[in-house]
């Protein structure tokens, strides 16, 4: 199994949700508690486990929260025991058949409700130095059947004073090794039920370095963001909230009730990305709809911007496109320019890093090598990148064609180009070479570029082809071509759609001539909210314009372009095919992210006029 500690490090992790009221709304009693089912109606919890983790969740925890002996009405020993047992055994079973990795949490809570708080009960009949002497046993009691049955995590939850929760941890130190995910409950987004601030709480715990430190239940979903945001600017630890669905409220029918708004839900969530978190699941209220909600937030954050562990700040592909963030309040943004590196066959690597970063000098924030052209060898562009990587002073984007390429060739290349640092790739499906009458079809194509997107996202889940684990998740930028240029416009929509749906998280075009498709293809993916790039490819002169228009698939080549073209002194074409260039990127500019502009033989030129149109605009 994949390490928790590397896991929520290297991707955020969807929790569960409501435990306690999802069962009292199938018809619990309220007084009863909710570990007394992991005995007495195991089918039930089972149920419950399965449904949190087809909406999504990536941790769910046991129904054991206040399973102790001093909260259960039953303390017999061998009775905590075997509710603890049996809870985890219950969540592991689900987990184990999830054919995927769910890891299980230990539920522990603080060892008496809040209303024990200075020593004495509502009715006086437990002293403090009563629970002073049984706090240790109680919950030591607790973590060692836990233990026993099978949990991944220990989850301490719902501690509203901070020494508890103190005391907590070191107790779960004692008794076993397991990963903490230590949650405080805030009576406001300033302060915990005990009375601590953020900045307090967060020093201390910090002190004891659990995995993860957060918060969970009483606030509902916005006041939940502010402690999120409170945590982070105290905590560099990862950090967890599992906010309530709201504020609860008796239905007609004498019962609590939650609100029940899951989309509103999964939109605080996308927030609580924006703001660092690295754990996000719910609390009291919140139902398997929240959570699918959440593991939809999570998964368009995985999609368009990676989450904060696989971006670099200030990467080209780590911004939103249109100069707006995740909650949609406008930023400055420029236009990100790249440059396209077009090798030829068999060049010396001195020569291409010479090119490469000539380019980097010149402005270009992304250089993307090994997309010049899909008939020449296809093994070049992995190793190029891998040596590439460590000699260039900003983002390489390396293009995998699958064609003439097995799946398990590709997942051993990109495996090992990720080892030797090489982060962003570009998928392609390629072409078959031309070899004499007839494109050659007898090689290997076992995948296509979505089907390659696919493969790296699974490594960036830590799961490979044959969905065995991987010791580590791999943190590939994916990119994906798309083509406003297609006849078919409307089948290249919906292509790009499912490219980005499989995990791609940014886009890059074909060359393009004109803007009116890029504007319709833009219009109709608006809602996938991912970083586009265009790619710019000035041209040289009349023959060039009328190969690609009349001979390559998928060009648009506007009239007056060729006209023109046709019509001048060939030494002019250049220069002409630059202002083109230039005009284009002008009224694209406002539209997309970034600009790629082709580069050939790694001269700058092009690069630096427009880079000159980009500032022009901007002003």
């Amino acid at each position: 199994m994949i390490e928790f500690d590397a896991a929520v490090r290297s991707r955020v992790l969807v929790c569960d949700g409501g435990m306690g009221t999802m069962l009292q709304a199938a018809g619990i009693p309220a007084d009863q508690p909710p570990a007394d089912l992991n005995l007495g109606t195991p089918e039930l919890v089972t149920a419950l486990h399965q449904a949190y983790v087809d909406a999504g969740a990536d941790i769910i925890q046991t129904n054991t929260f206040g399973a102790n002996g001093l909260r259960l009405a039953d303390s017999d020993p061998d009775h905590v025991r075997s509710i603890n047992h049996a809870g985890a055994r219950l969540a592991r079973s689900v987990a184990d058949e999830a054919g995927r990795t769910v890891f299980v949490a230990g539920s522990v809570a603080p060892v008496l409700p809040p209303r024990y708080r200075g020593g004495v009960t509502e009715d006086g009949a437990i002293a403090g130095t009563d629970i002073e002497a049984h706090w240790d046993l109680a919950i030591s009691q607790q973590l060692e059947a836990l233990v026993e049955g099978g949990v991944d995590i220990v989850m301490l939850e719902t501690f509203g004073a901070l020494d508890e929760l103190i005391s907590a941890v070191r107790v779960v130190r004692r008794v076993c090794g397991l990963p903490i995910i230590a949650q405080l409950t805030f009576r406001d987004p300033d302060m915990t039920l005990g009375g601590e601030s953020v900045s307090d709480a967060m020093d201390q715990l910090g002190q004891l370095a659990p995995t993860v430190v957060g918060s969970n239940c009483t606030l509902g979903p916005q006041a939940a963001l502010s402690v999120v945001r409170s945590m982070r600017e105290h905590s560099a630890l990862p950090l967890a909230i599992q906010p309530n669905a709201g504020l609860p409220y008796v239905g007609r029918d004498r019962t609590l009730k939650y609100a029940h708004d899951s989309a509103y839900f999964g939109r605080y969530v996308r927030r609580y990305l924006d703001a660092g978190a690295r754990i996000v699941g719910g609390c009291c209220g919140t139902t398997p709809d929240h959570i699918r909600e959440a593991a939809a937030a999570v998964a368009a954050a995985r999609r368009s911007e990676l989450t904060a562990a696989a971006y670099r700040r200030g990467s080209p592909v780590a911004c939103s496109p249109h100069g707006e963030d995740q909650t949609g309040s406008d930023v400055t943004a420029e236009c990100q320019l790249g440059a396209e590196l077009r090798v030829a066959p068999r060049s010396a690597l001195a020569g291409v890093a010479a090119q490469a970063t000539a380019l980097a000098d010149g402005g270009a924030q992304l250089v993307v090598v090994g997309g010049s052209d899909a008939r020449q060898e296809h093994g070049a562009p992995m190793l190029l990148g891998s040596q590439l990587c460590q000699r260039l002073p900003t983002e390489l984007a390396v293009t995998v064609t699958t064609w003439n390429k097995s799946l398990m060739t590709l997942q051993a290349d990109l495996l090992g180009a990720h080892a030797s640092g090489v982060r962003t790739i570009l998928c392609e499906t390629g072409n078959p070479p031309v070899d004499g009458d007839y494109p050659d079809l007898h090689g290997a194509q076992e995948v296509d570029a979505l089907a390659l997107i696919r493969l790296l996202e699974g490594l960036n889940q830590g799961v490979d082809s044959n969905g065995i684990e991987l010791q580590q998740p791999t943190s590939f930028h994916i990119g994906a071509r798309c083509n406003p240029g297609a006849v078919d416009l409307t089948a290249e929509i919906a292509r790009t759609r499912r490219k980005v749906d499989a995990g791609a998280h940014f886009l890059l075009t074909r060359a393009i001539y004109e803007p009116y498709a890029l504007t319709t293809m833009l219009a109709e993916l608006s809602d996938l909210r991912v970083p586009v790039f265009v790619t710019i490819d000035p041209l040289q002169g009349y023959a060039e314009a009328e190969y690609l228009r009349g001979e390559v698939p998928d060009i648009v080549i506007p009239d007056d372009t060729m006209e023109r073209l046709r019509t001048a002194h060939p030494d002019d074409c250049p220069r002409i095919g630059m202002e083109l260039a230039e005009d284009l990127v002008g009224e694209i500019q406002p539209l997309v992210h970034g600009v790629v502009v082709v580069s050939r033989n790694g001269d700058p030129d092009a690069l630096l006029r427009v880079r000159a149109a980009l500032t022009d605009v901007s002003r």
